[in-house]
């Protein structure tokens, strides 16, 4: 298992993370909505598709394990597949990596052609991001459009030089044609938005796209990705945290600290157990899996601001007590924060 740090936010389209104590996976104790708080990724395990993550900023901040599929890594700057001539851009996606060594990442791409389906590129971990990228304008202006006349090019670094790849297209894709030399003519073509092909080819292997064919792809042209929606629960808060509490899994004295809360935290209350009451952040971006609780100390909880009741009532029974002030003159009880049991 190799050390690479990723660092980033993700976005809100980006899928939700599972958090879990141990490299197994199996004891969910958080979950994470990307887009709005630091995360570092470190110690990529890339056969059992994990690595350690470490939430840095926010209401809740923790440490463990999480899976790597489908979390977007992409790479900060252009990587050359073939030095200016065949590259992936700004804000590519890596997907699930091959390999990491020696502070490398090795990787699959996707080409769009249907031969080669993929390139493999290499990058080092500094390149990586959790999270967007901005992507610069990829293709030049002007030129005109041609195809491949018989849906095979070879490709060329320039006139008359060697071919370094031959690609097979799936369809009648459009490139970008502009000087010609020798013979051969200079073109750019964007197969998938990632990838971006410079090169050079002869005129012959040409031909000029017909009015009335589709042309499959048009150089440059991205296919529209519909917004993903995610729907989250938004309860009002019951109460605030008055200082900075470590988090713990259960109510279970020798439990273990998952993480940090930090003062100021609005929380939604449920059941308490000794020391210890059941809270839920109903605006922070880390939230308990389905099912369970982050627990943090009663005395850390301040009483809510929302609706106080009168202790001395039978009603009061249904409530948690979540300060004790000492009783005011003339025995009136302390105010209680309204809080029902359980969730």
């Amino acid at each position: 298992m190799e050390t690479c740090r990723i660092v980033g936010r993700g976005s809100a389209d980006d899928p939700e993370i599972t958090i879990s104590t141990s490299e197994a996976l199996d004891d969910a104790i958080a979950v994470l909505d990307p887009g709005l708080v630091d995360v570092a990724w470190t110690d990529l395990d890339v056969q059992a598709e994990r690595a350690a993550i470490e939430i840095r900023s926010g209401a809740v901040r923790l440490v463990g394990w999480a899976a790597t599929k489908r979390q977007p890594f992409r790479i900060r700057q252009r990587i050359d597949v073939r030095t200016r001539h065949l590259y992936l851009l700004p804000g590519s996606p890596i997907g699930q990596p091959d390999a990491v060594s020696g502070g490398r990442v090795r990787f699959r791409a996707p080409t769009g052609f249907e031969e080669p389906r993929e390139v493999v590129v290499q990058t080092g971990c500094d390149n990586l991001s959790y999270g967007s990228v901005a992507r610069p304008d990829a293709l030049p202006s002007g030129g005109r459009q041609v195809v491949a006349a018989r849906g095979r090019l070879e490709l060329h670094e320039g006139p008359m030089a060697a071919s370094f790849l031959g690609v097979t297209f799936r369809g009648r894709d459009v490139l970008l044609a502009f000087e010609e030399e020798a013979g051969f003519v200079h073109v750019v073509e964007r197969p998938t938005e990632d990838l971006v092909v410079d090169a050079w080819v002869p005129k012959a292997e040409l031909a000029d796209p017909e009015p009335s064919t589709d042309h499959g792809r048009l150089a440059g042209c991205k296919q529209a990705r519909a917004p993903v929606i995610r729907f989250q629960r938004q309860p009002l808060p019951f109460a605030t945290t008055t200082t900075d509490v470590e988090v713990r899994a259960s109510a279970q004295p020798d439990a273990r600290v998952i993480g940090t809360m930090m003062a100021g935290t609005e929380v939604r209350v449920g059941a308490a157990q000794g020391a210890r009451v059941a809270v839920d952040p109903p605006e922070s971006s880390v939230r308990p899996p389905k099912g369970k609780h982050f627990w943090i100390t009663r005395a850390s909880v301040g009483p809510s601001r929302d609706e106080m009741v009168d202790c001395r009532s039978a009603e009061c029974d249904d409530f948690v007590r979540l300060s004790r002030p000492a009783p005011p003159k003339g025995g009136d009880a302390a105010p209680c924060a309204k809080t029902p049991r359980g969730r």
